[in-house]
């Protein structure tokens, strides 16, 4: 921690300075110079990232969300602290990906209709920057990197998303039984996340953390028709939650 103190007297140098005089006291909670050594570390690698689970309010019947894949570039610069602490400042960019499960109760026919729809959407890209605090824990001759942190990201979606299911009458005419309409909430995303990053060789370590935005990146909704669920209609919104591996590559000496 440093402790800057300043102290300012009225007098012919500073006449803004109301009579009596004022101490200004201003912390700084960042970490000392000399606690940081002169060594670091620069990783780059890239991240597979599973979860993306989208949120339906209310809960339909005729929803589902399977856990999606996408992945990201990341770079991390690790510096050494005392007693085994280290800080990782880290930058990423990649692609969100979801996905719909769609199950409309048909009562148009008089077969009961069953069928799943799935939609994919990969069309959500983001960056941003993150900061880690870690302290190495000895296992045999390595030592497993275990933090927290946080950061903070923008996304930018391509374009607006929609979906619909139509289904066949008795009379052989089509109607539709499902619509979904996703609008790409473009916007800064704060977001927490744990850290456990293991080296496997001098050159290469291996990264898994758990990630969580606090604010949706899509703002959605969906519609049911010609069924008799109490709920038909209601909100989408993706919290972009995910499990990540990433194989980190040393670049730096």
């Amino acid at each position: 921690m440093l402790l800057i103190e300043i102290a300012v007297f009225k007098n012919k140098r500073f006449p803004f300075v109301k009579k009596g005089g004022r101490r200004i006291s201003l912390i700084l909670l960042v970490l000392t110079i000399s606690t940081v050594s002169a060594v670091s570390q620069t990783y780059i690698g890239p991240s597979l990232n599973l979860g993306n689970l989208l949120k339906y309010t209310p809960v339909s019947p005729g929803l589902g969300t399977p856990p999606m894949p996408s992945g990201s570039i990341v770079v991390n610069v690790r510096k050494n602290l005392q007693n085994d602490w280290a800080i990782v400042f880290g930058a990423s960019a990649g692609i969100i990906g979801y996905s719909m499960v769609v199950t409309p109760e048909d009562t148009l026919s008089a077969n009961s209709y069953d069928n799943k729809n799935r939609f994919s959407e990969y069309s959500t890209f983001y960056g941003g920057l993150n900061v880690v605090i870690g302290k190495d824990i000895t296992i045999g001759i390595r030592k497993l990197l275990v933090g927290i942190g946080g950061g903070g990201v923008y996304s930018y979606s391509i374009s607006p998303a929609s979906y619909g299911v139509a289904a066949a009458g008795s009379d052989g005419s089509f109607a539709t039984t499902f619509y979904a309409k996703i609008n790409p909430v473009n916007k800064f995303n704060a977001f927490a996340k744990i850290v456990a990053q293991l080296p496997v060789s001098p050159r290469v370590s291996l990264a898994f953390e758990v990630s969580r935005h606090f604010s949706s990146v899509i703002d959605g909704t969906y519609d049911f028709y010609h069924t008799n669920w109490d709920t038909t209609s209601g909100k989408i919104s993706l919290y972009q939650t995910e499990a990540s591996m990433a194989c980190l590559f040393r670049i730096s000496r």
